[in-house]
């Protein structure tokens, strides 16, 4: 038996099959070590080069992959389970607004700059392909089709593809390119806002029209591009909406709340897995970033205990080292975006960007000066 083969079928436990197509099946497994459920495929020989890279890459809009290997001819690929719903039930069940439209395309956007960089075209992007976890987040997942680009090659050897989502070259008239892609995720935000009534102006249809070109040449020259010119448009939006006279007719709170963008809940987990370290569900990453914060939560705490504070009663020391770690805590809680708080948090908006980082600055010092007198107070 394959030794690979047999570590896998030890540490994994089958509960259920998923789907059994001609192409791939899907099976549900559970780690008998640490009862995480992953999903395990089964597909043909030519997705392993494309899975041993994907498994390389770390990106919060891509479903992690754990390990592919070969079985005879097959290949085997093991990935996390997403527990959330694929995008085509998401947009019937949750009516998108403008910018939902637009930040969900962002993310997918996001998340092939990184297949794109390594040179692997996804192919397949559609609604049935797209995640949303039960924690808001985008994934794109089935990679089954993926291909590398090859230079000098004319066209494509298999034509796959979804049809009404593939590209007009997936059909044997060129080579797909991160151009191909592209003209997928026009298909899919022209669909988005279809099914959300959402009333496309004039500088979403322009990006919409120019995804879906058929000559490849005459669409967004890659994705970064497509994303910035999105966020351009989000921009414009909020903008708009921010002019409207709520004033004059006395908007109230909930008016103005209506459009914040919805964030998950604060969730224990949802805390857990958007602290750096534990992100990618990387077990050996997630005991060094334990190892880690405790070091640093350690250094911090125990400042109040040192011998020059021997006159400092024991609550008061218990406050000042709460303080300490606090200092530390929460900047880091908000550069590194733990649970989203950086989108929390009201936003104060200026002309000039560099205005904005100043007001950061100055915030953020004021902040710690605060915690600052707080513990020189208690240790005196």
């Amino acid at each position: 038996m394959n030794i690979i083969k047999e570590y896998y079928e030890k540490k994994y436990s089958k509960l259920c099959v998923l789907a059994d197509t001609e192409k791939c099946k899907t099976t549900l497994m559970r780690n008998n070590d640490t009862g995480q459920l992953v999903v395990k495929k089964v597909m043909n020989k030519a997705a392993f080069s494309v899975y041993e890279q994907l498994k390389l890459i770390e990106n919060k809009n891509l479903v992690k992959i754990f390990d592919c290997y070969m079985d005879d001819d097959k290949c085997i690929e093991i990935e996390d389970f997403i527990n959330g719903r694929r995008l085509d039930d998401y947009i019937t069940n949750q009516k998108l607004n403008y910018n939902q439209c637009i930040q969900l395309t962002v993310d997918i956007c996001i998340a092939l700059e990184e297949l794109h960089k390594v040179g692997i075209v996804h192919r397949d992007i559609q609604p049935k392909n797209i995640l949303i976890s039960n924690e808001g987040t985008l994934k794109l997942i089935d990679f089954d089709i993926s291909r590398k680009q090859h230079a000098g090659q004319a066209k494509d050897t298999e034509l796959l593809g979804t049809a009404g989502y593939a590209a007009p070259e997936q059909y044997g008239f060129s080579q797909t390119s991160d151009k191909s892609d592209i003209y997928s995720i026009g298909i899919v935000l022209k669909e988005m806002c279809q099914k959300s009534n959402v009333s496309a102006d004039e500088k979403l249809k322009d990006i919409i029209n120019k995804c879906t070109q058929m000559d490849p040449d005459n669409r967004f020259q890659n994705v970064k591009q497509l994303k910035d010119t999105l966020l351009q448009c989000r921009h414009l939006e909020e903008e708009n909406n921010a002019h409207i006279s709520d004033s004059a007719n006395g908007a109230n709170k909930n008016q103005i709340m209506d459009r914040a963008e919805k964030l998950p809940p604060i969730t224990f987990r949802y805390v857990v897995k958007t602290i750096p370290g534990f992100r990618s569900g990387n077990f050996l990453y997630a005991m060094f970033a334990i190892l880690m914060y405790g070091t640093i939560i350690f250094a911090f705490g125990r400042t109040p205990f040192n011998k020059e504070y021997v006159n400092v009663s024991m609550y008061n020391k218990v406050v000042a080292s709460a303080l300490y770690v606090t200092s530390f805590i929460i900047p880091y809680m908000y550069l590194t975006n733990i649970a989203d708080i950086a989108r929390r948090f009201p936003k104060k908006t200026f002309k000039n960007r560099w205005l904005g980082y100043v007001y950061q600055i100055f915030a953020g010092g004021i902040w710690l000066l605060v915690i600052i007198t707080l513990i020189l107070l208690i240790l005196r």
